[in-house]
């Protein structure tokens, strides 16, 4: 009986194209965050596999552009630095993010403009789960799953001798430079890994027609010519990666390792001030006021560092009746501190010490920098039991215990501790070409966070709301997956999830440079609940290969943020308009297709789109839903030479979000975001010797110089996307 893999909270099989073949077959990719491994044709809900040459070629400075143009993915865009994954028009805390199987610890979910905390430079495969994977990865998986897997941890299956990686590369538009390394081997039953990887550039270029966007008082959006050639502070100083390896083969074929691993960065973050934000708010206000608002703040620039362990082992045939037992552990410790920078350096310096005494304090506070804290431990175990009565079982466990804090003029939360403890199980039973997957997960998740203090009014609850909270969620699913003839197959599933509410949605009180917002919580939040129901028709071999998957996800008790109404009047509070916590009912629906048609040797054509559409229950449409897109590409590839052109069609985003008084009084809209067209375009040359490999890229992005805007991003109006660009690197393997 053909095996198929326990994944319940993962995603409809895309395609990795296979070329010169006029009957063309998917390849086995394996799926590591599913419990066994299987491959993307064995699993019930949709999945995105990006491994070899296709990662290369998406390959970015931050982990959301690197998906970017993948179906049902966009990017939450802050710059070039910053970006995070947003699935199926969910993203945030409702996204995670894990370092091979285990949760990468930042601080990216509480802010839009906090850097993930794993990077591809040293990726050998990308997953993305696509819809809710509550079942496997617990709270933060309520929307999906992005599993960025680097093998830090080295396996027995994953080498067989000595093997060094070199990448170089340069990018014009940005004036960008990458160097990495990766190193790893095997003696006896010892295997070591090394990689390291470094990152610079300057500000990027941008059309000159990719100036701020704002809607004049009435209601009239104007539209500015870009100021200059570059997007203002959007370079990255240095970003440094490093991570050192090493695991012990055990006789059954398992592994014991461990792994340290290291991330420093600075850069800035563009979109990410307000010199320009007041100033139609009158004259005698910008004198008295904005003036010297400019004087002390300059561009925000971050500094950002993170260390983890990871001890990693699998164990095979541990006891009668268990086929493996995995166990992973990771440590993290991330701080982060975001700020910006004086324009008068001296003068600005001389005066701190006349402050320290009396308004320094209340100055910092307001306008200082903050440096945001996260420590994590993390312990997961399967255990795969052999199979009884024809089905299989996966018992699981998870244990997780993180320490933030955020101190300074961002401290928008309490500092506070958070539990998770959840166990699941997981069963597989196949009839034939009939394959049926269930599950179940209970979850408890407790936050602690410290006394806050005197709280400001405006936030409308005082420091004894701000108390523990804890949450029981469970999550049920069922699958199946049905065989069908010549290569097609169909499957679906139904998923019930839960999602405890994230501690800057309980306890935020302050104001969000970021977001331009002054962020009050609710801690009378409830959870979410969720109900999903996925469909898809595969195929998977042939000429033509390719999957359309529809869903619907209808979400109860959804949290979102609203415009504070006080007296019929839009609020401001620190002339920032105020947005509180709230919840009602969501209902998201969707569609993602992608096609590949061998149409002779060396050459495939493919098409890919995908639509989603967010309201609440009163039928309003939730923020910074993903635009539709549709696009056509061709692909060419030889023994030597590869070729391929991508062109996409972003649709104009008019469904836009309303907050504030719907009957004719005060409110807030959203700004539609323009279509635009995406021309992508690269060709690469192969030289193998004995013993060596060397490969040759030149990649075009943006090659009609379009004005880009991501509609999911939160400075999309500010700031645009890089302009036309070309990307040179060298990868030799030996």
């Amino acid at each position: 009986m053909r095996k198929h893999l326990l994944a319940l909270a993962v995603a409809s099989a895309s395609f990795t194209p296979v070329h010169a073949q006029e009957n063309v077959e998917l390849d086995k990719v394996r799926v590591t965050a599913t419990p066994t491994n299987q491959s993307q044709s064995e699993i019930a809900q949709p999945s995105i596999v990006l491994t070899g040459e296709e990662l290369d070629r998406h390959r970015a400075q931050s982990l959301g552009e690197t998906l970017a143009q993948q179906p049902g993915v966009h990017n939450a865009s802050f710059g070039t630095e910053v970006g995070r994954p947003v699935i199926r028009g969910l993203g945030g805390a409702r996204v995670k993010v894990l370092q091979s199987g285990l949760e990468a610890i930042d601080a990216s979910s509480v802010s839009p403009d906090h850097a993930v905390a794993v990077h591809t430079h040293g990726a050998k495969q990308v997953e993305v789960l696509r819809g809710p994977a509550s079942l496997l990865y617990g709270n933060g998986a309520f929307g999906g799953v992005v599993n960025v897997v680097d093998d830090r941890v080295p396996h027995a299956d994953d080498h067989e001798g000595i093997e060094t990686n070199v990448r170089l590369g340069v990018n014009s538009v940005n004036d960008g430079k990458e160097i990495a390394l990766s190193h790893e081997g095997k003696k006896d039953q010892w295997h070591w890994h090394l990689d390291a990887a470094q990152t610079s550039s300057d500000d990027y270029r941008i059309p000159s027609d990719a100036g701020e966007i704002h809607r004049e008082e009435d209601g009239e959006i104007e539209r500015h010519d870009a100021e200059g050639k570059r997007q203002d502070n959007s370079d990255v100083e240095h970003n440094r990666q490093f991570a050192l390896g090493g695991s012990y083969e055990l006789a059954d074929g398992g592994h014991v390792g461990i792994a340290v691993s290291r991330l420093d960065a600075e850069f800035g973050l563009p979109g990410h001030g307000h010199e320009d934000e007041h100033e139609e708010e009158g004259e005698e206000h910008e004198e008295e006021g904005e003036e010297h608002h400019e004087e002390e703040e300059g561009p925000a620039r971050v500094e950002l560092e993170s260390t983890r362990i990871d001890l990693d082992g699998l164990f095979k045939a541990p006891f009668a009746g268990a086929e493996s037992l995995s166990i992973k552990l990771a440590l993290t410790d991330y701080e982060h501190t975001e700020g910006h920078e004086e324009a008068h350096g001296e003068e600005e310096h001389d005066e701190e010490e006349e402050h320290e005494e009396g308004e320094e304090h209340e100055d910092e506070h307001e306008h200082g920098p903050t440096t945001f804290k996260n420590k994590a431990q993390e312990l997961r175990a399967e255990l795969v039991l052999e199979e009884m009565l024809g089905v299989t079982h996966v018992l699981g466990s998870q244990i997780a215990a993180k320490e933030f804090s955020a101190i300074g003029g961002e401290a928008l939360v309490p500092e506070t501790d958070t539990q998770e403890l959840a166990v699941f199980w997981l069963g597989e039973k196949q009839w034939q070409d009939l394959t049926l997957e269930v599950g179940a997960r209970l979850d408890s998740v407790s936050h602690k966070p410290s006394n806050p203090g005197e709280l400001d009014a405006a936030c409308g609850f005082v420091a004894a709301d701000v108390d523990d909270k804890d949450f029981t969620n469970h999550s049920v699913s069922v699958g199946l997956i049905q065989e069908l003839s010549e290569g097609w197959q169909v499957a679906g599933s139904l998923t019930s999830a839960q999602r405890a509410p994230a501690v800057e949605e309980l306890f935020s009180c302050g104001a969000h440079e970021s977001t331009l917002s002054y962020d009050i919580g609710n801690p009378d939040l409830d959870e979410e609940q969720a109900l999903n129901v996925d469909l898809a028709l595969r195929k998977n071999s042939g000429a033509l290969t390719g999957s359309l998957s529809v869903y619907r996800n209808q979400i109860d008790d959804f949290i979102f943020q609203n415009a504070v109404v006080a007296e019929g009047d839009l609020l401001e509070v620190e002339g920032l308009q105020a947005y509180r916590f709230e919840q009602d009912e969501a209902t998201l629906t969707g569609a993602e297709l992608q096609l590949a048609y061998q149409l002779a040797d060396f050459w495939e054509v493919t098409a890919m789109a995908d639509g989603v559409r967010g309201k609440l229950d009163n039928g309003d449409y939730l923020p910074r839903m993903p635009s539709d897109r549709v696009g056509f590409g061709v692909n060419f590839e030889s023994t030597s030479w590869t070729a391929y052109a991508q062109h996409t069609f972003v649709a104009k985003q008019d469904r836009t979000a309303t907050f504030g008084v719907s009957d004719g009084g005060d409110e807030i809209e959203e700004i539609e975001t323009d279509s635009y067209q995406q021309l992508t375009a690269g060709v690469g040359y192969l030289i193998s010797t004995e013993g060596a490999e060397y490969r040759i890229d030149l990649q075009g992005n943006n090659l009609l110089n379009e004005d880009i805007r991501y509609h999911t991003s939160f400075v999309k109006n500010q700031v645009a996307q890089p302009g036309r660009g070309f990307k040179l690197s060298l990868n030799a393997r030996f």
